[in-house]
């Protein structure tokens, strides 16, 4: 949870699955545990992880359809179950953990709404594609699927109608590759060949022309979307290189400064949330 710098751990071990709570220290590079909670134990790990906004309760959701709601502090739980046609190999929560989109091995691309109380339970179906890669954009109303076929979908969750489709260069680097800036004025894929980025105007309309300025293996935005960090394994030293992002007054990629190189042994990157 950015603002209270609070990192949360799925744990599992002799047949048990247990929840931590970190707080985290960025300017100290360190952290500390603060809690842990166990949670009923299920065979996998978990897809997708999710703690509501106010720290009050943690989401859980497994390949099977079953989601697990467990209460911080009381350790209280409730469960529901999702009737999936198939396993799923990806999953991905809005950030209030009340939906999810599934991407099957069936090849189907499924949106669930749900309640922590049992209600809901939703599921429709997005369309047949082998997916990639799923993300929400920060406000829960886009999702993305980067698709094996070398395309990003972008649906809109209101009416489930598909909005816009977006080509990639190359294959994406892993499941987890495809990043909406924190204000959403900024979709980002990694791929095999470097990072491709599309920038959306300020009215919130369609994502424009892909840009290609980096050659990384991770990405992470500022808070209001103005900076991008980025790891370059560069030829020899490694190096993080931060950019200034602007655009054009249409909302279209004006361009990418770079304004520092710091040196670095690779990883992840985030920025704090001022």
């Amino acid at each position: 949870l950015p603002k209270e710098n609070l990192l949360v751990v799925e744990r599992r071990g002799g047949g048990e699955s247990w929840v931590q709570f970190w707080r985290v220290d960025p300017a100290m590079g360190s952290g500390g545990l603060l809690s842990h909670t166990s949670v009923s134990f299920n065979p996998g790990y978990a897809l997708g992880i999710e703690i509501s906004a106010d720290s009050s309760a943690v989401s859980l959701l497994w390949g099977n359809g079953d989601i697990l709601y467990s209460a911080v502090p009381d350790g209280s739980e409730r469960r529901l179950h999702l009737p999936l046609s198939a396993p799923a190999s990806l999953a991905a929560f809005t950030d209030t953990g009340m939906q999810a989109a599934f991407a099957l091995l069936n090849d189907k691309l499924l949106l669930a709404g749900f309640s922590p109380d049992g209600g809901g339970g939703l599921v429709q179906e997005l369309g047949k594609s082998k997916a990639a890669a799923l993300a929400f954009s920060p406000d829960g109303s886009l999702l993305a699927a980067a698709l094996e076929n070398l395309t990003v979908q972008i649906w809109r969750k209101e009416d489930r109608s598909l909005v816009q489709t977006l080509e990639l260069p190359a294959p994406l680097s892993d499941s987890r590759a495809l990043l909406f800036s924190a204000d959403g004025g900024w979709l980002a894929a990694r791929t095999r060949l470097g990072v491709v980025l599309w920038s959306r105007d300020a009215a919130g309309g369609e994502y424009g022309d892909p840009v290609m300025p980096f050659r990384a293996n991770c990405l992470a935005f500022s808070a209001d979307g103005s900076l991008a960090a980025a790891c370059d394994p560069g030829y020899g030293a490694k190096q993080i290189n931060l950019y200034q992002l602007t655009k054009t007054e249409a909302g279209k990629f004006g361009g990418a400064r770079l304004v520092k190189t710091l040196p670095s042994a690779g990883g992840s990157l985030a920025f704090s949330p001022d």
